[in-house]
This record gives C-alpha cells, structure tokens and sequence, in this order.
C-alpha cells in the first residue's frame, strides 16, 4: 500500500469481472470525522453514478464510509514528469504544457456537467499522464469536498478558495500546472 495525501491507496487488483484493475483509496484516521466522512461518502456515490472519459471511475463506497474502490490509472503525474524534465535541464515544452491543461480541463468540464461538482483541486499532480500519452484525471472533487468538510488539505499549487470551488477553481488550476510546466516548481500558496 502507499501512502496519499488522503490516506491509503492499495497495490493495483483486478477482480474477475473488472475489466479494468482497481484501488482503494481510503481515509487517514485523522480525516475520519463524520463531516469529512460523510463528504466522502456523498462524493464517491456521485463519482460512482457516472462514466467520465479521462476521469478514473468509482466501482464502490465501502459501507463503513471510509474507503473507495475506484479504477487505477497507471501513470505518472504530471508534476514528476516536469520535474525530471527540469532536473535534466530540459524544461517543458510550451505546447505541451498548453496541451496538458487544456486536456485537463475538459475533462474536468465534462465530470463537472456529470457531478455539478467542479474538481476544485486541479494541480500538476493530481493529473497523470500514462504510458501511451492521455491525460487522465483522479479524485474528481475530492480535495474540495475533504476541505469543505473541515479536513485539513496541505497542497501546493491549489486555488485559494479551496473549500468553495467552482468553474473558475479549474481554470486557477490550469494556470497553476501551466506555471508548474513552465517554472519548473508549482506556484507559491500565497502568489
């Protein structure tokens, strides 16, 4: 299991009849409020009526509502891919990291028509980039409904009004992974 800002996230499984392999992502006990957890909950059931293209799916909420079994998406953030482009002194590429969050954010538009819930927490690594180039995005809203809640959320790179996202959240967060692209580090909390 590995650790995430969140909490937990097992080893990738699949299960016979998943044609896709699964994690389960589950709260820190610290997180384990019952207005976190019932934030949690709400979100994951939401995440779990729809189907996103780019957007990693929810298969379940755990009943005792601090866990969800959702799709892996096997990656690498896009914040691990600049860094290693910088630290090789090779930097980011403008149109790619235009492409980048341009993708980012249609699918963050589509899973916002879906859910009526914006991301909130767009940032370069909360975007994977696999191995055959997509873009993909994870935790649709999660961040912004943990926060809401009162869970504390230590991000960089993050909208200022985390807690209260909206539209205007996801573009804070393009311009935020364009930056990190572009900077070679994520922009300051207070910038």
């Amino acid at each position: 299991a590995a650790q995430h800002w969140l909490g937990r996230v097992t080893t990738p499984h699949r299960q016979d009849d998943d044609e896709h392999a699964l994690v389960a992502k589950s709260l820190r006990p610290e997180l384990r409020s019952l207005e976190v957890s019932d934030a949690f909950v709400r979100l994951g059931r939401t995440l779990a009526a729809v189907r996103v293209p780019g957007l990693a799916f929810v298969k379940e909420v755990q009943s005792d509502a601090t866990e969800w079994v959702c799709e892996y998406v096997p990656g690498q953030s896009f914040s691990e891919l600049c860094q290693r482009a910088w630290h090789q002194g090779q930097g980011v590429p403008v149109e790619v990291a235009l492409g980048v969050g341009q993708a980012a954010l249609a699918i963050a538009s589509a899973a916002q028509k879906a859910t009526d819930r914006a991301h909130g927490a767009l940032c370069a690594r909360e975007v994977l980039i696999t191995a055959e180039g997509h873009v993909a995005l994870t935790d649709h809203g999660l961040v912004n409904a943990v926060g809401a809640a009162g869970g504390r959320v230590d991000r960089e790179g993050l909208a200022p009004e985390l807690g209260r996202a909206d539209a205007t959240t996801d573009v804070f967060g393009v311009a935020a992974i364009i930056y990190e692209a572009l900077a070679g580090a994520p922009p300051e909390p207070d910038a």
